[in-house]
């Protein structure tokens, strides 16, 4: 029969528990200790070797498993039990949790956060968590639903401000795509991201969903969604490729098409672009036809709303159709459509460079020291019991952390700033409005037949 030691005094021992045997001695340079039964911790235990149980680790909790002089995990009120799946609780949500390992060193093969449907896990990490196998497989992150009943998977990005809402220009969350290049260095392939555009409603944030690519030498913003539309950025001609797909791309704000048949035809959809003729003055609205085909090397430009006039005039029927609408400030529009295109700049500078190096004496401040302390709350919950066909609330208790204030100050890092030890620098994070372009782009222009028909 194993059996159960407990240990109410901190030791710094090399111990071996045989069944019936315990033993204690002051510390070693290179301790250890094995226990083949359970293990009850009511102190704390500090070991420089292996820490060893055939059984369970438990204690009154929360107590902290300590490893050197650095706190790295904080255990509730459980057990590890080899063999099985444990529920491991990590105490205060300020400790980090910066990798996991399984019994062999690496990774994990699998974890599982509370499979039971009815219950609802959550692993918090406050770095990376890296799925980095040794072997020749490959490394999902795979969400699975496995409860019968109208449920689904989904991977969920959730950007907090404490109590407060999200704010305009937050980054709500990032999707990158990285290889590495012929030296070998990780270098950017593909992004998606999605930042709050607006101030938050009562049940929704309005928001902004881009799409950046690279190619050999640069990132290209390509496209980005708004609750109202797709915007293409100008980008170049793709070109004729015979590989069957159809291709929509923008070129100086115009929108155009390449068949996907082989036929090297590439089509503006938007029908403004007058490049081989001047519609007539008189004409209230032009527009036309423009394609041009790569293979036989003709280009063609056809005065649609112009035809349909003369048609008019030849026929005596009626073809165009004119009502007045509202008119929008020109020059309010293009002023918006500059300060997009300025933030845009913005954007790719702040995610190619988040921070900026600061001196010490701007990354520090005097702040009140909180310390977190620890109440027990009542919370009702339900059960369903199927057997009186009835809902039945249940009066539970649970611990819930809370910030002491003790009166007391000290010297801190500013909110958004870090230090790396690794160079001995301050960085701060940089936001939209402290960014000043080099080269801002330059304010957009209306085309000339726009501008013969509002006036100046």
């Amino acid at each position: 029969m194993l059996k159960k030691v407990e240990i109410s005094r901190r030791w710094q021992f090399t111990m071996f528990l045989a069944v019936g045997l315990c033993c204690a001695v002051p510390a070693l340079s290179q301790t250890t200790m094995t226990v083949e039964g359970d293990l009850h911790v009511e102190e704390d235990i500090t070991a420089d070797g292996n820490i060893t149980t055939g059984g369970y680790l438990s204690g009154p909790g929360p107590f902290n498993l300590k490893l050197g002089s650095t706190t790295a995990l904080s255990l509730g009120s459980g057990a590890f039990t080899p063999g099985t799946d444990n529920t491991y609780d990590l105490g205060s949500t300020s400790l980090r949790l910066k990798t996991l390992y399984a019994y062999d060193g690496d990774f994990a093969d699998d974890l599982t956060v509370a499979d039971d449907a009815t219950v609802g896990g959550v692993l918090t990490t406050r770095e990376i968590l890296v799925l980095h196998p040794t072997t020749g497989v490959h490394s999902p992150l795979q969400v699975k639903q496995l409860f019968n009943g109208d449920y689904w998977p989904y991977l969920q990005f959730f950007k907090q401000r404490g109590s407060s809402g999200t704010q305009d220009s937050d980054r709500l969350g990032i999707i990158e795509f990285y290889g590495q290049n012929t030296q070998g260095t990780p270098q950017f392939g593909a992004r998606i991201r999605a930042w709050q555009n607006g101030s938050v409603g009562t049940g929704y944030v309005p928001t902004n969903l881009q799409i950046q690519v690279s190619d050999t030498t640069s990132m290209y913003t390509v496209a980005h969604f708004d609750h109202n539309a797709l915007w293409m950025r100008p980008r170049n001609d793709p070109g004729q490729a015979n590989d069957g797909v159809a291709k929509l791309f923008c070129v100086n704000g115009e929108l155009y098409a390449r068949d996907g048949n082989n036929s090297a035809d590439a089509t503006l959809l938007s029908p403004h672009r007058m490049e081989l003729y001047q519609p007539a003055p008189d004409d209230p609205l032009p527009w036309t036809y423009w394609s041009k085909n790569d293979y036989i090397g003709l280009k063609v430009n056809a005065d649609i709303s112009g035809a349909l006039r003369e048609l008019e005039k030849l026929s005596g029927k009626k073809f165009l159709y004119y009502d007045e609408i509202e008119r929008t400030d020109w020059r309010q529009g293009l002023e918006m459509g500059h300060q997009r295109q300025i933030e845009e700049a913005k954007r790719e500078i702040l995610e190619a460079s988040p921070e900026v190096e600061i001196a010490l004496e701007d990354a520090w401040e005097i702040a009140e020291v909180v310390q977190k302390g620890v109440r027990t709350e009542e919370y009702t919950e339900y059960e369903l019991d199927l057997n009186e066909l009835r809902v039945v609330p249940v009066t539970k208790t649970r611990q819930v952390e809370e910030d002491i204030r003790i009166g007391e100050f000290e010297r801190r890092l500013k909110p958004g700033v870090r230090f790396d030890p690794a160079t001995g620098r301050l960085y701060h994070q940089r936001t939209l409005d402290e960014i000043v372009l080099d080269n801002p782009p330059a304010p957009p222009q209306l085309p000339q037949w726009v501008m013969n028909r509002i006036g100046q």
